[in-house]
Formats: structure tokens, C-alpha cells, sequence
């Protein structure tokens, strides 16, 4: 029997959240004495927004004020955490984000960044880890695309017919797609700096092909036969969708970028 990958419950995922950002935040005495806001540089309905959107409610009880998620999107990321590097550092204007994509666009494109991140930021706690479904419009055309050796084998017979996109440079999702080109040859048609949400509306819509993203914001939509599972970005299988190949499976062991969360402040704080 396949290993399967022991994927924290929600509520654990919120305790884990609860214990680290209070023991980190709430040191100060008499802190916090008003609302929260914790900063998503990406729109609503993304793997990010809905991670922080998790744990907002156990936060808010916790701490006994209300934290509020604000969604600042651009740039990729860019807006929203430059925002927050430029807040004031007294605990109540954080960045919820990932890792990859806090600490890639600097690197990718450190002339158009107005910060640095490990000099502008304070880290308070890492959160948790989710991994990524490789998803495809069922629609008769793709209809031998089964996996996502598949889909390769489909995209060599049609070059530049399937169109996907990412949330932007340094997204878990723009980093596969760049292992994928540079390991393997393929090089898919990509729209870039898409959030989430609009990503997931846009393949529903027909206007993008496929799509990698995190588990719960196709997971819906997969369940009703909108969308069809290719392979996961993850060690080994999961528990959502155990019939379905991870990319090492699948001959991609390279590509094993997933999200990992994490709670960040200005400097100074």
C-alpha cells in the first residue's frame, strides 16, 4: 500500500497558528488593544487568502480583538508587501504569504522591488504547508489527458495550444513551470500575475486550459466533474485524492514546490 501524506486537520492547522503567532506577538503587555490587520499581497479565493482565512476565526477568539484579512494585490505579491514594509511596527499590520513567493521576485527581479526582505521584515511564525493538484478542463478535446505525462505528451503534438497562468513571478506555481522548462524541455504557454481566485474563475470559464494551484481551491470543483485531477505536487499521495499520481509518480521529480505559510512584520517590530 502507498504511503499517504499525513495532512494536518483544520482545526490542528489553527492551533499550531493560535500557539505560535500569540507566544511571538503577545509578549507586550497589554497587547493587542485593537483590531488586526493581517495582509494578503494576493486576491480572494487563492491558496494564501484561504490558508489565513482558516485561522482567522481562532485568532480573532484568541486574542480577543478582530483580525481582519485585507486583501492588497499587484505586482504579484509586490503591492501588498511593500505596504506592509513600509507599516508602522507596533503588531497590528502584518503579511500573511508564502515563502517562494516572498523571497523569489527579489531575486528574479531585485531592480523593481522597494524592499529587501531579510532587512525589512521581521518573521513571527511559520504556519503550515499545503501541496499543489495539477488540474484540466474535462472537456471532450482533452479528453485523453488522463495525467500529466499526458498532458506533456498533448502539449508536444500541439505546441502552444493549452494556455495555463500563475498567481506571478516567484509563485509556487511559477517556480514549477520554470523546473519543468529547464529539467525537462517543456515550456507551456503561461499567463502570469493572475491571483488565485481568478485563476480558478478563469479555467471554469474556459479561458485557461489547466492549471496548478493549492488543493482546496479546485478540490470543490474536481469533486463535481468540472475540473479533472492530473497529478499532486507532493512526496506522496493525499488523502483528498488518493487515485491520483504524484509527479514523481509521474516522472517529474524535480517539480516539488508547494506553499508554506507563513506570518511576517516590518522591521522594528
Amino acid at each position: 500500500m502507498r504511503s499517504r501524506i499525513k495532512v494536518l486537520s483544520g482545526q490542528s492547522v489553527v492551533l499550531l497558528s493560535v500557539i505560535l503567532v500569540m507566544v511571538s506577538l503577545c509578549y507586550a503587555q497589554g497587547y493587542p488593544a485593537r483590531a488586526i490587520d493581517i495582509v494578503i499581497p494576493y486576491g480572494a479565493g487563492g491558496g494564501t487568502d484561504n490558508f489565513f482565512r482558516l485561522i482567522q476565526p481562532a485568532l480573532s477568539k484568541e486574542l480577543n480583538v478582530a483580525v481582519n484579512i485585507v486583501n492588497r494585490t499587484g505586482g504579484g505579491g509586490v503591492v501588498g508587501t511593500s505596504f506592509v514594509a513600509n507599516a508602522k511596527p507596533d503588531g497590528y499590520t502584518l503579511i500573511g504569504t508564502t515563502d517562494s513567493a516572498f523571497l523569489l521576485p527579489e531575486i528574479v527581479k531585485p531592480k523593481t522591488i522597494p524592499y529587501h526582505v531579510l532587512e525589512d521584515f521581521v518573521p513571527i511564525a511559520g504556519l503550515g504547508w499545503e501541496p499543489l493538484i495539477v488540474v484540466i478542463r474535462p472537456v471532450p478535446e482533452f479528453e485523453s489527458i488522463k495525467t500529466f505525462r499526458d498532458l506533456v505528451a498533448y502539449e508536444k503534438k500541439n505546441p502552444g495550444k493549452l494556455l495555463t497562468a500563475c498567481a506571478g513571478v516567484g509563485s509556487p506555481c511559477d517556480i514549477d513551470l520554470k523546473i519543468l522548462k529547464t529539467t525537462h524541455g517543456y515550456d507551456p504557454r503561461e499567463m502570469i500575475m493572475i491571483s488565485g481566485g481568478e485563476i480558478i474563475t478563469q479555467i471554469l470559464g474556459g479561458h485557461l486550459d489547466w492549471i496548478i494551484a493549492t488543493v482546496p481551491v479546485p478540490k470543490p470543483h474536481i469533486q463535481i466533474g468540472k475540473l479533472r485531477a492530473l497529478a499532486v505536487v507532493s512526496p506522496v499521495r493525499i488523502p483528498d485524492f488518493p487515485q491520483v499520481p504524484t509527479m514523481i509518480e509521474e516522472g517529474f521529480p524535480e517539480v516539488n514546490v508547494g506553499m508554506d505559510f507563513a506570518a511576517l512584520g516590518p522591521k522594528g517590530l
